[in-house]
């Protein structure tokens, strides 16, 4: 029992893992014309997303390779950063462009890497090859992880907004509960002096009944007089 329990464990990690993992990302080695003539690249599609978009995360994703960059343009859509030193592809500063090909659904980027004597691919770098196209990928788990990281934010601000709402719907109660509290008192209050007006009403039959004893036995007296 303790193994099954065990097993399934298990079973469910892996499950969890594979929810929440890394997206998987499809880097395709070609052969296609930029602007030095037919070169091999590594292309990767990014879905809804623009050039412009792309351009300024992948200046981003270059600083941590120690080099501030603008992309400079080549063409309309190819662009090149100069002098990047990649260690994982070379020691050297090495020249990568990228050619920028919009979809309607998307933009694919296509990164070529010249080493200044070649450009890699698998067949003339093989070794570097893995490293080329680990490079592109790299950069597309970053655009995602910034895709994430706004939705994150989005998510937050519409929780930190709700939670502020439900402040609000709270003090709102606690006002009202108070406002209840105030109109009781004012009730029991009204049915307090109710009941002394009640009584007062009755002192005031008595002194007013005394107050009449008082005039008719005036007006008797002075009717002893009434022929003078």
């Amino acid at each position: 029992m303790k193994k099954i329990k065990s097993l399934l464990c298990v079973f469910f990690l892996l499950i969890s893992c594979i929810a929440f993992g890394q997206k998987k990302v499809e880097v395709t080695e070609r052969n296609t014309t930029m602007s030095l003539g037919a070169r091999s690249g590594y292309s990767v599609t990014f879905e809804d997303m623009d050039k412009k978009e792309l351009k300024s995360r992948f200046e981003d994703f270059v600083e941590q390779y120690g080099k501030k960059v603008s992309l400079d343009e080549v063409t309309k859509t190819e662009y090149i950063v100069n002098d990047v030193i990649v260690t994982s592809i070379s020691e050297q500063p090495i020249d990568i462009y990228l050619l920028f090909e919009e979809t309607n659904s998307g933009t694919v980027i296509t990164g070529f890497f010249d080493t200044g004597d070649m450009f890699i691919s698998s067949a003339t770098q093989p070794q570097k090859y893995s490293e080329a196209e680990n490079f592109m990928r790299r950069f597309a788990w970053r655009v995602e992880k910034i895709k994430i990281q706004e939705r994150l934010n989005i998510t937050q601000k519409l929780l930190d907004r709700k939670q502020d709402e439900k402040q609000d719907l709270e003090r709102r109660k606690q006002t009202l509960e108070e406002d209840i509290v105030d109109c009781t008192k004012t009730i029991e209050n009204a049915k307090n002096d109710i009941q002394q007006n009640e009584k007062d009403q009755e002192g005031k039959k008595t002194e007013i009944a005394d107050q009449q004893k008082s005039l008719n036995d005036i007006n008797d007296e002075l009717k002893a007089y009434e022929n003078y």
